[in-house]
């Protein structure tokens, strides 16, 4: 698949001339449509129809949103623009990755279990999938579980024991989780 990117790419350049020189040319799109270009396509077709192909594995950050991140019961959450190092995601096929590293929130009201973050996107989960990432409270490091749950739209960070510990600008948030999308 690169390779024919790539080749696709330089054949934009001479755009308006024919396609004479390969028997055929399939170009397959990250949600699964094909195009195939065959001996005597116009160059200003096959490149009108590859504008509709979305290129995978690029990593988008969402614009900073307080309102993002929530917690369960009566505990909070609060995380400022600054405390976020790394929020992004890519998206390949029906696939979602999201890495987190918020470095320095706040954690209040009435300690709970669970950090809450909205899935990006839009996106909702399909299936119920989890990883181990690592969070930080007042200096005290814990592997903790990052998950998303069938028809969910929120990653949570859940304890294995206990309650998060409040604090003031002192939870360290380390994770990524990969799962289905719809």
């Amino acid at each position: 698949m690169p390779a024919q990117t790539g080749y696709f790419d330089t054949l934009k350049s001479v755009a308006g001339k024919v396609f004479t020189y390969l028997a055929s040319i399939t170009l397959t799109g990250t949600d699964g449509k094909t195009i195939t270009v065959t001996q005597n396509t116009s160059l200003d077709e096959a490149v009108a129809m590859s504008s509709k192909l979305t290129k995978p594995g690029g990593w988008t950050a969402p614009a900073f949103d307080a309102g993002n991140f929530t917690a369960d019961g009566a505990m909070t959450w609060t995380v400022e623009a600054g405390d976020v190092q790394t929020l992004a995601y890519t998206i390949i096929d029906k696939t979602m990755v999201v890495t987190v590293r918020i470095v320095s929130s706040t954690v209040g009201g009435t300690p709970s279990t669970g950090l809450l973050i909205l899935i990006p996107a839009g996106k909702t989960a399909t299936k119920t999938m989890q990883n181990i990432c690592r969070v930080d409270e007042n200096g005290t490091s814990e592997i903790e579980e990052i998950r998303v749950t069938a028809a969910g739209t929120q990653i949570a960070i859940y304890r294995f024991a206990g309650n998060h510990v409040a604090s003031t600008n002192a939870t360290l948030v380390f994770a990524q989780i990969t799962f289905e999308i719809n």
